[in-house]
């Protein structure tokens, strides 16, 4: 005769061989559904724009910063949250000097078709996800009120694009008027360029899209 202690452990190697084929029968199940392995690799995904968007400068010098990363992200939506809707660009004669009256009428809505045409993604930008995109700003004066401030900095942008006939290179000195909107965003209401040197400026690369 079997003594209760000896059934008793039937009965519990018997509920662990049975839990164990449920966890795996449920392995297996939760695989064939994924249709995943448990060991593969995804590819790597290019950075995509259209995420960071709605973000607001809190702090007037974070405008160049967001305005820096959508460069990176190749991100428009970015790029344009950080250009106040009265925005206006000017070039003197040194950063363009073929027509430095081109840019008189240059608002809003001609800042964005220029946006849009460098970084949209989808293959309607010049910017390959896996090319070299990046401006970095570098502070000359920096003066900040209330709802204000004026930023003059020197600029550099590295971009490789699709078209052979652009440069690489561009760098210049910027002068911006920042306001704070209502929202209580900043963004950049005007934007001075001036040559900084021998390499092509920004209004050259605005002009030439």
């Amino acid at each position: 005769m079997t003594s209760p202690a000896i059934n008793t452990m039937g009965r519990a190697a018997r509920h662990s061989v049975m839990r164990q084929g449920w966890i795996a029968f449920l392995c297996l199940f939760a695989l064939s559904t994924s249709g995943c392995g448990l060991f593969t690799t995804r590819e790597p995904e290019p950075p995509t724009g259209n995420t960071t968007g709605s973000d607001l400068a809190v702090q007037p010098g974070e405008v160049l910063e967001l305005l820096m990363l959508a460069i990176t992200l190749r991100d428009p939506d970015l790029y344009m949250s950080m250009i106040d809707q009265s925005f206006s660009y000017r070039a003197k004669p040194s950063a363009y000097p073929d027509d430095a009256a081109f840019f008189n009428t240059w608002d809003y809505d001609r800042e964005e078709r220029f946006a849009r045409t460098l970084l949209s993604s989808g293959g309607s930008g010049l910017l390959p996800g896996d090319s070299l995109a990046e401006l970095q700003f570098t502070p000359v004066t920096e003066t900040e009120w209330g709802d204000s401030a004026l930023y003059l900095e020197n600029y550099r942008l590295e971009i490789h694009t699709v078209r052979g006939d652009i440069p690489q290179i561009f760098k210049g000195l910027a002068e911006f008027w920042l306001n704070r909107g209502s929202d209580g965003g900043w963004r950049i209401l005007s934007w001075t360029d001036e040559a900084g040197g021998e390499a092509e400026t920004m209004s050259t690369l605005r002009a030439t899209l």
